[in-house]
């Protein structure tokens, strides 16, 4: 019982590694084998366990990522993320895919790419991954994803550059200040940093601002409240509280 179970489990993996060694992309129709082999790819990228992942990844290792790029895979992309040997290339296709949708139409972008692009900017530096970053930030912007507000807080925080005052202990020589700052870096990698933060910056607060008017609309959008029956109603430019002299709201009855 438990070995049937095993190779349950297992037979997407073998299914990739069959597949993939053959032809792995070069065939995109609907419905085709091709078609099957790059949903079999994403499944298994998307693994939480490095050995489950590990076919795929060696699929990929040799593979021209240009392939993912036109037409456009994210989900393939995306999902090479999860895995560090393929990650540097990923994020490159990735920066030139959103890149390229600047002027297009980001719509098909589902629900599960949006998640993968948000954690894939957790596991980017905005020192050397600013463009991929930026592309990013500007796209979660443009397709109105506000669940990314907190994701894209963080990064405003990690590329936030501050100065303090930094105390030093030496032997011999006491505590010593000086005026430290909580970045260190090339000149060129401190304008990537705060170009990252502007565009995080920018598409937090636009975001924000989206999410506010939605739920102003939907606020909106409440039915109110009806009078209760035993509710008393004043006439406009009354003034009376005796209840002889107030209305009580009508009712489908005494419509009839």
């Amino acid at each position: 019982m438990h070995s049937s179970g095993s190779n349950v489990a297992f037979r997407p993996v073998a299914q990739a590694r069959a597949n993939m060694a053959s032809n792995p992309v070069r065939d995109n129709e609907a419905g085709s084998s091709g078609d099957w082999d790059i949903v079999n790819l994403v499944r298994v990228l998307g693994h939480r366990a490095p050995w489950i992942r590990r076919p795929a990844v060696e699929a990929l290792l040799n593979a021209d990522f240009e392939e993912f790029e036109r037409p456009p895979r994210l989900d393939v992309l995306l999902g090479a993320m999860n895995a560090p040997e393929l990650r540097d290339r990923a994020r490159d296709s990735i920066t030139r895919v959103l890149r390229g949708m600047a002027h297009g139409d980001p719509a098909y972008i589902g629900s599960e790419e949006r998640r993968a692009l948000r954690s894939a900017i957790n596991l980017s530096r905005p020192q050397t991954h600013a463009d991929f970053l930026v592309e990013a930030s500007n796209t979660l912007l443009r397709i109105r994803d506000t669940e990314a507000i907190p994701v894209l807080e963080k990064l405003v925080e990690r590329t936030t550059i501050r100065q303090y005052v930094a105390e030093e202990y030496r032997p011999r020589q006491g505590t010593t200040r000086r005026l430290a700052r909580s970045f260190e870096g090339t000149p060129a990698e401190e304008h990537d940093v705060r170009r990252v933060r502007s565009a995080a910056h920018v598409a937090c607060e636009r975001l924000k601002l989206i999410a506010e008017k939605g739920a102003t609309f939907a606020d909106l959008l409440h039915p109110a409240m009806a009078p209760e029956e035993d509710a008393l109603l004043r006439p406009a430019g009354c003034h009376e509280s005796d209840p002889d002299h107030l209305l009580r709201p009508s009712t489908d009855e005494d419509a009839r």
